[in-house]
């Protein structure tokens, strides 16, 4: 049997192996690429989806809708004061009333508590307190607006809505035990005299120019001479306080709580509105970035779809 040379199969040349080559990755680095295009496609849509639901909760955070959070005070927090040394309530300013007839009324009402509740207590040699007296000790400068104490200058403010809050604590305080027990410990204790040395200045007529030749003083003048006066005072004894000197105590720890509550309850407020329209702000930033990946997204599908037919013009010119 004789054997043809030309029915062997030609020897592919370099040139053949390197197009062959050339194909095969080619044909892999478009499979490599379209696995690429779609884990990233999948990605980018998982974060456009995450963009969307995120963005539209950040921008229904409606700041309008953050409310002050009210105030509540126990009557034990107002109690709970220091029983140290205490100064008697000092007379500052004329009442401010924005409301007469609501103020009078409170005012009476707050006086009778305190002749029932607090100066039953009292010593014989007490000095009672009248309505004007009551209302100029306590209530002055205080009838203004809880929001203009700053300006008002004698501490926390009273607006017409916090009278009842005001009374209803004083009458529910003035039950509790322990201000029962610190009144009786007043009311039982007998004052001690207690001495107290103040320097003071009195003004002295003197002889500024005299005459030694007529033996007689020509010109008088007045100068200040200090001096070191005595004065006594009956007060209770070290620890006691007087039943004015509680009830201001009281009242100034319930004012101030409240003032201190109501601010710290506004920047509260303040702190959550801002942080709403912060989270508006990026939620509108949210939907713009979900807009330019929704556009990267679809170059990246156009792309992958050229992978697709450059495929499938591969699989058609090998039939």
């Amino acid at each position: 049997m004789e054997i043809e040379i030309d029915d062997w199969p030609e020897e592919p040349t370099r040139m053949d192996r390197f197009r062959d080559w050339l194909s095969r990755t080619e044909k892999v680095y478009l499979e490599v690429l379209r696995g690429a295009a779609l884990i990233v496609a999948t990605v980018i849509l998982a974060w456009i989806v995450w963009l969307l639901v995120s963005s539209a909760y950040r921008i229904s955070q409606d700041a309008s809708a953050v409310e002050v959070e009210p105030v509540e005070i126990t009557a034990a927090e107002v109690v709970d004061i220091d029983l140290g040394e205490l100064e008697a309530p000092v007379v500052e300013g004329d009442a401010l009333k924005p409301n007469v007839t609501a103020f009078d009324n409170f005012a009476e009402q707050y006086h009778q508590l305190f002749r029932e509740k607090f100066e039953a207590f009292a010593h014989k040699d007490d000095d009672k307190l009248s309505k004007d007296e009551f209302v100029e000790l306590y209530l002055a400068g205080m009838s203004g607006s809880m929001e203009d104490e700053m300006e008002v200058g004698f501490g926390p403010s009273l607006d017409e809505a916090d009278y009842d809050g005001l009374l209803a604590m004083m009458r529910e305080v003035s039950t509790l035990p322990a201000s029962i027990e610190r009144l009786e410990k007043y009311r039982d204790s007998p004052k001690v005299r207690r001495e107290e040395k103040v320097r003071k200045t009195r003004r002295e007529r003197y002889c500024s120019y005299y005459s030694s030749y007529f033996d007689e003083c020509y010109s008088y003048d007045y100068r200040s001479v200090p001096y070191t006066d005595t004065i006594v005072r009956m007060e209770p004894p070290k620890g006691v306080l007087t039943y004015q000197q509680l009830f201001a105590a009281y009242q100034d720890n319930y004012l101030g709580t409240l003032s201190a509550r109501r601010q710290e309850n506004s920047s509260d407020a303040m702190a959550e509105r801002e942080r709403r329209m912060a989270a508006n702000a990026e939620g509108w930033s949210g939907l713009g970035n979900a807009v330019w990946f929704a556009g990267l997204f679809l170059a990246l599908m156009f792309f992958f779809l050229l992978i697709a037919i450059e495929r499938h013009q591969r699989r058609i010119a090998n039939l």
